[in-house]
């Protein structure tokens, strides 16, 4: 029997789907209803970089559904709660991880306490870094970044989209020139709280790229022009566009 990657955990009552689109324009033989709390073993991610949908492979033979990701919470181990949806138990202040320590290999590696190999790579080995390389060195400051906003934020950041490297970047039907592909782009939401709350308090603290993905269930966050997170509310985007 395969070994699920991770486990998925209903936030609220929501749907498992045969297509990425509304619950309500499919029919009742394309669509599964699923209650809060409910957990499904996966097997495997295909990620949708045009909106929050994920297809997911589901263990013990449920077959290949649809899901909206901010419906429901990644835990790791295969069924335990990943640190990432919690705090930890003394966090050291936010610095970029050294280049090369990180084992890209295990999912379940933390890149910081609340966020994971899996979640960087989206479960997906193909995506894994170079070490040494300056994809590697963008990846982890990205992560830095999100670190400091989980912090501030106050709870925890689902990722819909993080590091995406050429051909897979087009295959999950990304952009040309992405930020995601030098690993310098993050799309993520709040588990479990208002992503348009979210939105209105991350715009006054990030002096990078921001995509209004709000429509899509995400937030992009990208770091060009040197921008981060600024604990102060007093930042204004680099760049600016709804999706």
């Amino acid at each position: 029997m395969d070994t699920p990657l991770f486990t998925l955990e209903a936030l609220e009552d929501t749907w498992m789907k045969k297509e990425p689109i509304q619950a309500t324009d499919l029919s009742d033989d394309q669509k599964v209803a699923v209650a809060t709390g409910r957990r499904y073993g996966v097997l495997a991610l295909h990620e949708r970089a045009a909106d929050g949908h994920a297809q997911v492979d589901l263990a013990a033979g449920a077959g290949s559904w649809w899901v909206w990701q901010p419906h429901w919470r990644q835990c790791g181990d295969g069924g335990s709660s990943s640190k990432s949806s919690g705090a930890p138990a003394a966090a050291a202040p936010p610095s970029i991880v050294a280049a090369g320590s990180v084992d890209w290999a295990d999912f379940n590696a933390m890149i910081h306490p609340y966020l994971s190999v899996g979640e960087v790579l989206q479960w997906d080995a193909r995506r894994r870094p170079a070490v040494g390389s300056a994809d590697e060195r963008h990846v982890l400051a990205t992560a830095a970044q999100h670190r400091l906003i989980r912090e501030a934020w106050g709870s925890a950041l689902g990722v819909t989209s993080f590091y995406r490297p050429e051909p897979i970047n087009r295959a999950v039907g990304g952009v040309s020139g992405s930020k995601h592909i030098t690993g310098e782009a993050m799309d993520v939401y709040p588990v479990g709280r208002s992503l348009e709350e979210f939105y209105q308090w991350i715009r006054r603290r990030w002096s990078g790229g921001l995509g209004d993905g709000r429509n899509r269930g995400f937030i992009h966050l990208d770091t060009r022009s040197g921008g981060g997170f600024s604990l102060a509310a007093q930042a204004t985007p680099a760049a600016e566009w709804l999706y």
